[in-house]
């Protein structure tokens, strides 16, 4: 299963944050630390699964969309994967997107999102004007078969003048857990049984695994 705790947490440290990405993890070249993160909407219906590149986000949020289905919305920083299937945006991502000041790669949305997105001026890479920068597989079943790459995304940015460069902090953390908690081996989300989230602390892996409706949820590679 894809690791859970550390690519949600996605710490960082603000002591030090030119040395480390979103994720965590060092850099070599300090000058990524402003690197402008990719914010890419990931479908999670069972036909989308699995899912590719999701396991190499730094941050992951999962929200309900519609009939009992999870969608996520999966943040990039150095990292330059393959990522789908991408789907449409949700109003959640007028809040999350520019958060991180990324730039946004999904397709299409509803009519009420969409004049949002335009409104709020977020750095938006649209797959429906944008097609060049997408490409489709007969592997999956319309609508998940629309896949992108991170590269994709900024090379078409880069055409549109959005600018490679953004300001962010890293997340806190704290390996001391807070006062009266007590041990979590299992975690459960119940969005519907066709969705529900699940981590399993795994000993062996010092980290929490993740499950979907009740199986490993893993990275199509």
């Amino acid at each position: 299963p894809a690791s859970g705790a550390g690519a949600l947490l996605a710490p960082a440290r603000r002591s030090n944050p030119v040395a480390f990405s979103l994720c965590g993890k060092p850099l070599d070249d300090a000058s990524l630390a402003r690197l402008r993160p990719v914010a890419v909407k990931i479908d999670n219906a069972p036909a989308a699964r699995p899912q590719v590149g999701l396991d190499q986000a730094c941050v992951v949020y999962e929200h309900m969309a519609e009939g009992g289905i999870t969608r996520f919305t999966a943040i990039y920083h150095t990292e330059d994967t393959e990522v789908g299937p991408v789907r449409s945006a949700r109003r959640i991502d007028l809040h999350i997107v520019p958060q991180y000041q990324a730039l946004f790669a999904h397709v299409g949305g509803a009519p009420a999102e969409m004049a949002y997105i335009k409104k709020y001026k977020l750095l938006d890479v649209d797959q429906f004007f944008n097609a060049e920068s997408y490409y489709f597989t007969r592997q999956r079943p319309a609508p998940s078969n629309v896949y992108t790459t991170i590269s994709n995304i900024r090379a078409r940015a880069d055409a549109l003048g959005y600018g490679r460069e953004a300001t962010l902090e890293g997340f806190p953390l704290s390996e001391k857990p807070p006062e009266g908690g007590r041990p979590a081996t299992q975690i459960i989300v119940p969005y519907h049984p066709t969705s529900q989230g699940e981590f399993r602390y795994d000993p062996q892996a010092g980290d929490y695994l993740r499950y979907t409706a009740g199986r490993p949820h893993v990275d199509q590679a």
